[in-house]
């Protein structure tokens, strides 16, 4: 996407502008698809912009772990999830029954992640004390937490990593930002993909509104 190959806050990202872009920029597939018809699909795409090892690095990844097949389901119990925090706690996805949990998936080198930041944090204080808790869980790699952590300075949320996170069944996401809505009970009640265009505050409003109702702080 034009915007992600745009994204060069400095010289290091610009001697490899792709490292950290394709997973942004990538649109969900079809169920039908898998691991074996997709990597050689993903080598076909990314053999002209990824060096080799990268590359293979990725596809490796991905064949390992598979699609987001059995990740989170509407209707379903959210995965369990306790992660290292930015401030150097943990956040346990269990413990925060009795509120509604915004679980959003980003990165600091994702542009469409860090651009609906701002509206998911203020959605939490307008709500926050009817129980509204968000979470930022990053997919930023160990020695990217920085960029996480400036990237979310100031906003009112929780910032937690993917990378350290056990259990974490949230891993390896096919395409950034994912936002889950999970009730009081912690059921996965809405999930926003990043196929589906720029997340909606109102979208999202109308998703948590009727959870929000029912849920004692």
């Amino acid at each position: 996407m034009t915007a992600s190959r745009q994204h060069r806050p400095d010289q290091r990202r610009r001697k490899d502008p792709t490292r950290r872009t394709v997973l942004a920029g990538t649109r969900a597939l079809p169920s039908s698809f898998n691991s074996d018809t997709l990597a050689p699909m993903m080598a076909f795409a990314c053999s002209r912009w990824l060096p080799t090892a990268r590359l293979s690095l990725m596809l490796g990844l991905w064949s390992a772990n598979g699609m987001a097949a059995h990740g989170p389901v509407i209707g379903q119990p959210a995965p369990p999830l306790i992660a290292p925090t930015v401030d150097g706690g943990t956040v346990d996805l269990a413990a925060l029954r009795g509120h509604v949990v915004l679980l959003n998936l980003w990165a600091s080198w994702c542009p469409p992640c860090r651009a609906e930041l701002p509206m998911l944090a203020q959605l939490q204080e307008r709500h926050r004390a009817e129980g509204l808790v968000l979470i930022a869980l990053s997919a930023d790699r160990h020695h990217d937490r920085e960029d996480a952590r400036r990237a979310i300075t100031g906003l009112a949320l929780t910032g937690a990593f993917m990378d350290g996170a056990k259990p974490n069944g949230y891993a390896n996401p096919e395409a950034l930002p994912f936002t889950y809505v999970i009730d009081a009970d912690g059921i996965v009640r809405a999930i926003f993909a990043p196929s589906a265009g720029p997340l909606g505050e109102i979208a999202l409003e109308n998703a948590i509104a009727p959870l929000l109702h029912s849920t004692t702080p």
